[in-house]
């Protein structure tokens, strides 16, 4: 069974880099692309290679399958300032129900500042406002069908709003984790955003037409709205692999790679490895999106601590991921087990 797995992970691997010779990558063809934001300032520190680590709130994001495996319940919040201004955050809590798998719940809000609206006839502002955001609410249920092997299920709303206008769908993530018996190796899989397409509607799209300029009467009081184009959400496909290695007693590193198929880019790898010291002060490092064409840096940093407080564990996280000649991002995250 060992074998079969790997098997599985470095054919998925050859498969990718054969690939990326084509050409065509599919750049910027997909909507609700702010689901492609990573969550957490520990994941972004170890280079968003966490597929097959997943095993704090923020599996929830990277692999549903992860919570499964959490014990208490716990609740996790993270604030980021993206590129452009833009405010992202994340919320959750997870609930453990024991031999009956565990329940959680999140929601990922992408937020911009209102902007005064401006015309050809006033490209100084008309002195209306208006706002954009895009807000996914999820739930997930994960249970261990053995003691090797989870599964997870999450099922999203996500909508995305503009001025007058706006959009929905509903999708879906599955994951999975296995944990090579007698070893520390785990390999795991996510099918993320599997889902329908999304089409901006909205009282924004109202136009008067005359639908026959060739007579007179009535025919110039009609309304029509036009029809936008329908446009798919970021579908990917990744491909984990982690293990741990303990150098010392006091002191545990652990090495994780990704493997990732989208649907609007070429296929790349994340790397990223954790050092943690006692279990309560982390170090992280990795490089993401390896062979994505034109990609804007990779490098990430990070660290954290946990602190425990009476019956609860609180876990403070940072990240920093080089974004070439953008900014800088830095993430930073609180995590509670109670």
């Amino acid at each position: 069974m060992n074998k079969v797995f790997l098997k599985i992970f470095f054919s998925f691997c050859l498969l990718q880099h054969l690939l990326s010779a084509q050409e065509i990558t599919k750049a910027g063809t997909t909507m609700g692309t702010f689901l492609k934001i990573g969550i957490g300032g520990r994941a972004a520190g170890m280079g968003e290679a966490f597929v097959a680590t997943a095993n704090d709130v923020t599996a929830l994001y990277w692999n549903p399958a992860g919570i499964s495996w959490l014990s208490g319940s716990r609740a996790y919040f993270s604030q980021t300032d993206w590129l452009g201004d833009l405010s992202h955050s994340f919320s959750a809590v997870s609930l453990d129900f024991k031999d009956n798998g565990t329940v959680a719940g999140y929601i990922i809000l992408l937020r911009a500042p209102d902007q005064e609206v401006t015309t050809v006839e006033s490209p100084n502002g008309t002195g209306q406002m208006y706002s954009y955001q895009d807000l996914a609410i999820g739930v997930t249920y994960s249970r261990k069908i053995s003691v090797d092997f989870s599964v997870g299920v999450s099922a999203k709303y996500i909508t995305s709003t503009l001025y007058k206008l706006a959009a929905q769908v509903i999708a879906f993530d599955v994951g999975t984790m296995y944990l090579i018996p007698n070893t520390s190796l785990r390999l795991a899989m996510n099918l993320q955003n599997f889902g329908g397409k999304m089409q901006y509607t909205g009282d924004n799209l109202e136009r008067p037409i005359d639908i026959d300029p060739t007579t007179t009467g009535e025919t110039d009081r009609v309304t029509a709205f036009l029809k936008t184009e329908q446009w798919d959400i970021p579908l990917s496909f990744k491909v984990g692999l982690a293990n741990d290695f303990q150098i010392t007693d006091d002191m545990r590193l652990t090495i994780a790679v990704d493997a990732i198929n989208p649907n609007d880019n070429r296929e790349n790898i994340n790397v990223g490895g954790e050092i943690g010291f006692q279990e309560y002060i982390f170090l992280r490092g990795g490089f993401k999106s390896i062979n994505v064409d034109q990609g804007e840096g990779g490098l990430s940093l990070g660290g954290g601590i946990t602190i425990p407080i009476s019956e609860f564990h609180v876990n403070a996280d940072y990240g920093y991921t080089d974004w070439g000649r953008f900014n800088s991002i830095h993430r930073f995250g609180i995590g509670i087990q109670f």
